[in-house]
C-alpha cells in the first residue's frame, strides 16, 4: 500500500483524504518499526553491568568499612558501630543485590563524618570518593533491568494500538 501510494503520489495530490492517509500511514509505520525496535531489549547485558558494579562496590565496602572497623576499635572506641562495620568478603558475597546496597549505604552513613580521619588505615579521598562512586553506579545499575522492562512494555502496547490504527485507516 505504502509503495502503491508512493507511485501515485503525483496522481494523487489533489485528493486531500489520500494525501492525509497516506501521511497518516507512514507516520504509523516508522512508528511501529520504533516501537518493535524498543520493545525487543535484551537485558542480558544489564545483568553484567550489575555483576561488575556489585564486584566493584563490594571491594570498596570491604576496604572502607575495614578501616572504620579500627577507627571505631583504637581511636574513637564504639563497640555498636564497629560491630555494624565488622563482616567477611564471604558475608558480603552472600547477600542478595538489594541488601548489598543497603550495607554500603550503612558503611557510608557510619564513616562519612570520619573519611578524613581513615587515612592512617590507608583509606584516601579519592578512596572514599571511589566507594561513593561505586555505591551510586551499583543503585543505577540495580534499576535499569525494572526500568527497561517498563520501556519495552509500553512499546508494546503503542504497536497494538498503531497496528489497530493502520489497519483501521487501509480498511
Amino acid at each position: 500500500v505504502e509503495t502503491f501510494l508512493a507511485l501515485r503520489a503525483t496522481e494523487l495530490t489533489p485528493v486531500a483524504a489520500i494525501a492525509d492517509a497516506q501521511l497518516q500511514l507512514n507516520n504509523n509505520l516508522e512508528a511501529i518499526v520504533d516501537n518493535a525496535v524498543n520493545s525487543g531489549g535484551d537485558l542480558t547485558g544489564f545483568t553484567q553491568t550489575k555483576k561488575q558494579a556489585r564486584a566493584a562496590l563490594e571491594d570498596s565496602i570491604y576496604v572502607i568499612a575495614g578501616a572504620g572497623t579500627i577507627y571505631f576499635t583504637k581511636v574513637s572506641p564504639n563497640l555498636g558501630n564497629k560491630q555494624l562495620l565488622t563482616f567477611s568478603r564471604s558475608d558480603l558475597e552472600r547477600q542478595r543485590d538489594t541488601d548489598i546496597y543497603v550495607i554500603g549505604v550503612r558503611v557510608q552513613e557510619l564513616t562519612t563524618g570520619i573519611s578524613n580521619l581513615l587515612v592512617p588505615y590507608g583509606i584516601t579521598a579519592t578512596d572514599y570518593t571511589t566507594f561513593e562512586t561505586r555505591l551510586a553506579a551499583y543503585y543505577d545499575s540495580l534499576q535499569l533491568p525494572r526500568s527497561k522492562q517498563g520501556q519495552s512494555s509500553a512499546a508494546l502496547k503503542q504497536i497494538e494500538r498503531l497496528v489497530a490504527e493502520t489497519d483501521a485507516l487501509l480498511n
